[in-house]
């Protein structure tokens, strides 16, 4: 993974718990969960040198790469879902954040592609 693409996703999950955190809407809070679910466990497996998957493959990698991440996402996840708390999956996703980087907001920019301006 390159450095920019280490930044997206760092910029991505940030944005997603700020939304998890400002969300006051039971049913934003399962659509948030549900991209931070899929972004935290794509990050855990690209900074492990893993491939990348979808559906049931990206539980079955991210439980073979990292056991105790995927346990605990999916609590978090569930704990949205099932019982409106979003702050396990808050916990599990904001220590896979600080684990790359932490946090980024602050200085982080991204041009459109040149032929993407009118």
């Amino acid at each position: 993974m390159s450095a920019a693409d280490l930044e997206d996703r760092r910029y991505l999950l940030t944005d997603l718990l700020d939304d998890l955190d400002g969300a006051g809407d039971p049913d934003e809070l399962v659509f948030i969960a549900d991209r931070l679910l899929i972004a935290v466990a794509e990050l855990v497996l690209l900074t492990g040198g893993r491939w990348r998957s979808h559906g049931k493959w990206l539980l079955r990698r991210l439980r073979e790469a990292d056991p105790e991440i995927c346990r605990e996402l999916l609590l978090g996840y569930r704990q949205v879902v099932c019982a409106g708390d979003p702050a396990p999956l808050w916990r599990v996703a904001a220590g896979v954040l600080d684990g790359v980087g932490g946090r980024l907001l602050v200085g982080y920019r991204r041009d459109a592609p040149a032929g993407f301006r009118r």
